[in-house]
């Protein structure tokens, strides 16, 4: 929407719906349409809202009749590799942190358990079950400066305006918790995926070889399926909750924009589980590159969904 000369455009300060005034209702007392609530028109105050807001707006129960647009997998991706072209320096750079606090808190121990099962396979390593919180712990602070720093990428091509100051550490916190919490839920999903070929193989220990190979080769496929499916359905659900907060509709959005377009949500699913596959292949090392990758993709689509000029892509073309 764009702004004529008879009209402002406003935020609702309560639902953040973004709302067409006429330049009469300046200064009056005004109420929100979608959800009732009445503040002060001001043109003072009249900002385009951003994209996450935009989504926000789009599945509002005032616009409920609005369709989510059809975005293709192959402009998500274009979009994410010509931003990380052009970023890539300040991402890595602000990542690096994270990153060793991943490859010491994370990364090491889990090598160093494989190489002891290699080793010795009745070794125990039944220390990786207490450790697990401190994984969890790690894995939803490195979630979070990941899709942080991809927010802060997106928002700089679309050329949107810095957030007050004072206000930085509220959001961030925010951003933290539910961030974390959306994470928690994905690493529960994929802690069922990676239990089903495990149970199997315990369940089929006995049996034949050859019906063993079998059932193990069911069940990894099956785990397979079921991890990419969680991150399919959850995926906006990261980006959201970093931008926005701890909000109740952050699941019902992400749930709607997910299946909006199963397939593209499907070959996101898929980015996301080869970035990460791809980055444990590689010793580890390759998530300081994969991870943010994914992050930046994740963040790229939602505002996809937006509308393209949301992006500012043609910032960096």
């Amino acid at each position: 929407m764009t702004d004529t000369m008879d009209s402002f455009q406003q935020l609702c300060p309560a639902c953040e719906a973004v709302l067409e005034l006429p330049l009469s209702a300046q200064g009056r007392s005004s109420f929100c349409p979608a959800c009732n609530a009445s503040f002060t028109a001001s043109t003072l105050q009249q900002h385009i809202a951003t994209p996450v807001q935009q989504v926000r707006n789009l599945l509002s129960e005032h616009h409920r009749d609005q369709t989510l647009p059809n975005i293709r997998i192959e402009m998500i991706t274009s979009l994410a590799f010509a931003l990380l072209r052009r970023h890539y320096g300040y991402l890595l750079a602000w990542f690096l942190i994270p990153a060793v606090v991943m490859m010491a808190l994370i990364v090491m121990p889990i090598l160093e358990a494989n190489q002891t099962l290699i080793d010795n396979p009745k070794a125990d390593i039944s220390w990786l079950y207490f450790y697990s919180p401190v994984i969890a712990l790690t894995l939803c602070f490195v979630a979070w400066q990941a899709f942080l720093r991809a927010r802060k990428v997106t928002d700089h091509a679309a050329g949107e305006p810095k957030t007050d100051p004072s206000d930085a550490p509220s959001q961030s916190f925010n951003g933290l918790i539910a961030t974390s919490l959306a994470t928690l839920c994905l690493l529960v999903a994929q802690a069922i995926a990676i239990s089903v070929p495990v149970v199997a193989s315990q369940m089929t220990a006995q049996s034949s070889a050859v019906g063993s190979t079998v059932s193990i080769g069911l069940s990894s496929l099956i785990g397979l399926l079921l991890s990419i499916g969680s991150l399919t359905v959850l995926w906006p659900l990261l980006p959201l909750c970093e931008a926005t907060g701890f909000r109740q509709q952050n699941l019902m959005i992400s749930l709607q924009i997910s299946t909006a377009n199963p397939l593209t949500s499907f070959l996101i699913g898929c980015w996301i589980a080869g970035c990460i596959a791809l980055g444990f292949g590689l010793f580890g090392i390759g998530l300081v590159v994969t991870l943010p990758f994914a992050a930046l993709l994740c963040t790229v689509a939602l505002r996809c969904y937006c509308g393209i000029e949301s992006l500012g892509m043609q910032t960096v073309r």
